[in-house]
């Protein structure tokens, strides 16, 4: 992890170890394919919408991408770029 994705993260949960800070970062971010400038709003915001718990966090991200998904799979039908499933 970079010096400066450290610092975001510790600025947001300094109170993680060293393993959940990373856990964090591959469960509930665009790390380590976004640069710092995209993780800071990501982390912000799962701050700012959960209690603070690494558990709190990746849930969130899990549900935010779960809508998001759902979300372009419902346009793609729509314009009928996707077939539905039988079991749907």
């Amino acid at each position: 992890m970079c010096e400066e994705c450290q610092n975001l993260v510790d600025r947001y949960y300094p109170h993680f170890t060293d393993e959940d800070k990373m856990d964090l970062l591959w469960s509930a971010t665009c790390f380590p394919f976004g640069f710092p400038e995209q993780l800071e709003p990501q982390l912000r915001e799962l701050r700012r919408r959960t209690d603070g718990s690494l558990n709190a966090a990746k849930a969130f991200a899990d549900t935010s991408m779960t809508k998001q998904h759902e979300f372009i799979m419902r346009r793609q039908r729509a314009v009928g770029g996707l077939k539905r499933e039988a079991s749907e």
